[in-house]
C-alpha cells in the first residue's frame, strides 16, 4: 500500500515515534518497555509501519502486543504475559522522529550511542526492513527509494551494549540524551 515497515518497537517521546530495530531477541521490547517506565508512551511492538512519502514522514500505528522475554518479565517484575496487553490508537499515526538499531557486544563495559550517516544509515535501517516479494523489482526500487527517503530525513542512531538487563538504566538514560539532540525534551 506504498508504506514500508521496520523490524521494531517503538515509544512516543514528546509526540514523535522513535522506532527500535533489531535482531529477534536483541531487547527491543525490554527498552521499549524501560522507556516507557521513564514516561514515554509505547507505540508499537515488533512493527513500526511508516510513509516515506508524507512531510515529515509518518509512521502508522497498528495494534500490537507487547511481548516480554521471561527475564526482561522478571527483571521489571512483572509476569512475563501482564504486559502482553493490547495496545491501539486505532488508525492514528505520528511523525518518525528517530530509528535506533541496537547492536549488542560482548566486551564493551559502558553502552554508546552514536548517530549513523550515509550509507552506514542506510544499509542499519534496510537491514530490518520487512522484505514482502524479493524478486519484484518495481518493488524493490520503491523500498529503496524509501529507505533514503527515510535515512535523509529522520536520524538514525546505533546503540551498542553488552549482554544483560545490568546495564539497561545507564543505557536508556545514554539514549535519552542523544534522543535529546534530535527530539528536544526528550530526556
Amino acid at each position: 500500500l506504498g508504506q514500508e515497515v521496520l523490524h521494531s518497537s517503538a515509544v512516543l517521546v514528546n509526540d514523535s515515534v522513535v522506532a527500535i530495530c533489531a535482531v529477534s531477541g536483541t531487547g527491543k521490547s525490554t527498552i521499549a518497555c524501560a522507556l516507557s517506565r521513564r514516561g514515554h508512551p509505547l507505540w508499537a511492538d515488533d512493527a513500526v509501519c511508516f510513509d516515506s512519502s508524507a512531510r515529515p514522514i509518518r509512521a502508522l500505528q497498528q495494534p500490537f502486543r507487547l511481548r516480554l522475554r521471561p527475564a526482561s518479565a522478571e527483571f521489571f517484575g512483572t509476569d512475563a504475559h501482564a504486559d502482553s496487553q493490547a495496545f491501539s490508537e486505532g488508525s492514528s499515526d505520528a511523525e518518525l522522529g528517530a530509528v535506533v538499531v541496537l547492536e549488542r557486544h560482548a566486551g564493551e563495559s559502558m553502552p554508546t550511542v552514536h548517530r549513523l550517516e550515509g550509507s552506514e544509515a542506510f544499509v542499519a535501517a534496510l537491514t530490518h526492513g520487512y522484505v514482502f516479494d524479493p524478486e519484484n523489482k518495481v518493488r524493490n526500487a520503491r523500498m529503496v527509494r524509501s529507505y533514503l527517503e527515510l535515512v535523509d530525513r529522520v536520524p538514525v542512531f546505533r546503540l551498542s551494549f553488552s549482554p544483560g538487563l545490568d546495564g539497561l538504566t545507564g543505557m536508556i538514560e545514554q539514549l535519552e540524551r542523544a534522543l535529546g539532540d534530535v527530539l528536544p525534551s526528550a530526556a
